[in-house]
């Protein structure tokens, strides 16, 4: 379907276009990632623009949101992309937040365990409890959605998300079918829909054009939730 600034109630548009502006901010540091992500040191891979998992919009707003709320804790559930740009973002902004990742990438030697604080390689269900018990008001838990085993998005929406705290910040890579049913969370910041609204998406264009993206190539897939009771 096509979405267009219409869709939108005023009230919501104002807040997907100040968080929006609010992403510029971080313009100056943004602008030094590359396009293509690159080896840096000791084969650890820092970030770029066009990945092959995370595209730019959901990239973007993980860093900024990442730069804007300074969590304690940032848990991802599965790696990859996102893992670097959460830890470029740490970097660039001094940030006191904590990466912990649970997945299950097979061995040690993974460039990605050397950017995480802390790696949980347990099955889901087994650390749920653990993830919940992390997380804490401002906090920010990312799902990968992909790399989910089987029934895990099950025990997301069934054993994670009602114990979390209220006020905790939820990144799907790409949101569930139901998962606006979920009780006690509500939409932040929905990517895929603001890649869709061309006013929403001439606020980002200056900086796209900046560093070398195509006019179609500054989307989003992923939808960000936030606990609210």
């Amino acid at each position: 379907m096509d979405r267009s600034i219409k869709t939108i109630p005023n009230a919501t548009l104002e807040h997907y276009q100040a968080l929006l502006n609010s992403f510029l901010s971080f313009w100056d540091a943004m602008v030094r990632i590359p396009l293509s992500p690159h080896s840096r040191a000791a084969d650890i891979e820092g970030p770029g623009w066009r990945n092959p998992d995370l595209p730019p919009l959901d990239a973007l707003s993980l860093y900024c949101i990442l730069c804007l709320k300074n969590p304690k804790n940032y848990v991802e559930i599965g790696s990859g992309s996102s893992t670097r740009f959460a830890r470029q973002a740490i970097s660039d902004c001094h940030l006191k937040t904590v990466i912990t990742v649970c997945d299950k990438l097979p061995y040690p030697g993974d460039p990605i365990n050397l950017l995480a604080d802390r790696r949980r390689r347990a099955p889901l269900p087994q650390v749920s409890r653990t993830i919940v018990n992390t997380l804490e008001k401002g906090d920010i838990l990312h799902v990968n959605t992909s790399t989910l085993p089987d029934q895990g998005m099950s025990v997301i929406i069934e054993e994670i998300i009602p114990n979390l705290p209220i006020g905790v910040f939820i990144q799907f890579r790409e949101s569930p079918s139901g998962c606006e049913d979920t009780r006690g969370i509500e939409v932040f910041f929905p990517c895929a829909d603001v890649s869709q609204d061309p006013g929403l998406c001439s606020i980002l264009s200056p900086f796209w054009n900046e560093i070398g993206l195509g006019k179609d190539e500054g989307i989003g897939r992923s939808c960000w939730w936030i606990k609210n009771y």
